[in-house]
């Protein structure tokens, strides 16, 4: 719930950021069925947008045969159950300490609205539907005609059109022919449906009024080609003094757009072809909506190729041979499984996709944690919170590796450790439930994915 919750306020940033583009940059412009795609473009580009990310593949952890220890693949995720490992280690930089509760909360609300709202659109058209048969009508060339009553003005709406008792001009006739043969019904269709779900956001009304307003332009444009200009005006200028009522707000009709406006548009005839060039101006906003809903790089996609780098150097200077953290803090012989990969996945608790930063090796409590790598402890806390009772080593500049969620420690800040040098013992302190130990790697102060580092050779003989 809280994912499709997610999804929506995406979906929504992305509307915003075309919306107000196409507002500013080309809204004036005379191309009005450019200007009516643009707009059902930036609906379905709002939609989709979001979902893009997913069909990207998710940065893998480099591949280990492990048939017998493995009981997940380190690139897949542990879901947490019957009181075994949940909530550690995962990124919080978005919002991992607020419970996924108060979006589901915030649905249901968006959605209480949404049916309410919809509830009114299918009761407006059943409205519509309703009159269409009571009234006396006929149909012609696949179009049928609907006599109204009172004042009511002429609209259309799908196949039928609505029009005074009083014999309706060609004028009048033209432009809602327009509409029906245009398919505008749809448009505003799929818009009220949007609104359904876009009802708090102030934009969604503007652009619901946008796309009748282009409505407007595009049945006048097609009338001015079927009848004088003369006499199209002189039926506008007639139904504007009467004052006429609509109805429904689901059928297009003469007075949505404002007839200032209209016939300012009605002058403005596309002859520049440059005045298209405008459009460009929304490719920015293509641009940064998918980049805003790309899910974040994973830190180090090419981990092997920080190792390589590193053998390189290592080779150069054989005395920072230790320094490397290529070990395995729990030896493969005391392993019980690899619970948890590194890289994207359903969070065990929020159930929503988070970064898990880490590793965890699930082994019994007090289990023997050991230096992957020379180096000096820079952490060593006791924590009963987040990594609970958890140590860093600093190996070099640039190598950084933490141990989380340990029963005990056996050195403190300050000291000199070797690779294979015990430093603690596998716990289930801070936000923890089964034994377990989160390991993480940092390189230049980033998370990378610690499968590159570790001893396979070690985990293999495990496996046998």
């Amino acid at each position: 719930m809280s994912e499709f919750m997610i999804y929506l306020l995406k979906a929504q940033g992305v509307f915003m950021v075309m919306f107000c583009l196409w507002w500013l940059s080309v809204r004036r412009t005379p191309f009005h069925r450019l200007n009516r795609a643009v707009l059902l473009g930036i609906l379905a580009f709002s939609l989709l947008a979001p979902g893009l990310g997913n069909l990207l593949p998710e940065t893998a952890s480099v591949a280990i045969d492990l048939p017998d220890i493995m009981e997940v693949p380190l690139d897949g995720w542990y879901e947490a159950a019957d009181g075994e490992l949940a909530g550690d280690g995962w990124d919080t930089s978005d919002g991992d300490n607020t419970p996924a509760s108060w979006l589901g909360w915030l649905l249901l609300g968006v959605l209480a609205m949404a049916t309410v709202r919809l509830l009114l659109i299918s009761i407006q058209v059943v409205g519509l539907v309703r009159r269409a048969r009571e009234y006396p009508s006929h149909t012609v060339g696949g179009i049928r005609y609907c006599q109204t009553e009172g004042r009511e003005g002429p609209s259309s709406f799908f196949r039928w059109i609505f029009l005074p008792q009083v014999p309706a001009e060609e004028a009048i006739l033209s432009h809602e022919q327009a509409h029906v043969q245009q398919g505008h019904s749809w448009d505003i269709i799929l818009a009220e449906l949007w609104l359904c779900l876009s009802w708090w956001n102030p934009l969604a009304y503007a652009y619901l009024r946008a796309l009748r307003q282009v409505h407007e332009y595009l049945a006048d444009a097609t009338a001015l080609e079927r009848v004088p200009a003369e006499e199209y005006l002189r039926a506008l200028a007639t139904y504007a003094e009467l004052k006429v009522r609509h109805r429904s707000t689901m059928a297009a009709s003469l007075t949505h757009a404002s007839l200032t406006k209209r016939l300012q548009m009605m002058k403005n005839q596309p002859t520049k072809a440059q005045h298209r060039m405008a459009y460009l101006l929304l490719v920015p906003g293509v641009m940064i909506s998918l980049m805003a809903c790309l899910p974040r790089e994973q830190v180090a996609p090419v981990a092997e190729e920080l190792v390589s780098a590193a053998t390189e150097v290592v080779l150069a200077k054989p005395e920072l041979v230790g320094t490397i953290p290529n070990g395995n803090p729990i030896p493969s012989k005391d392993l019980t499984r690899i619970a948890s990969g590194y890289g994207w996945r359903m969070h065990p608790i929020y159930k929503i996709k988070k970064h898990h930063a880490g590793v965890d090796f699930k082994a019994p409590t007090g289990t023997p944690i050991y230096a992957t790598g020379d180096g000096r402890v820079v952490t060593a806390l006791n924590s009963d919170k987040g990594h609970g009772n958890h140590i860093k080593i600093q190996h070099t500049e640039e190598y950084t590796t933490m141990y989380s969620h340990m029963e005990s420690m056996v050195v403190e800040e300050g000291d000199w450790v070797k690779k294979g040098q015990q430093i603690g013992t596998v716990g289930s302190t801070g936000m923890s439930t089964a034994p377990h130990l989160h390991y993480e790697v940092h390189v230049n102060g980033q998370h990378v994915d610690p499968v590159t580092f570790l001893d396979k050779e070690d985990l293999k003989k495990g496996s046998r």
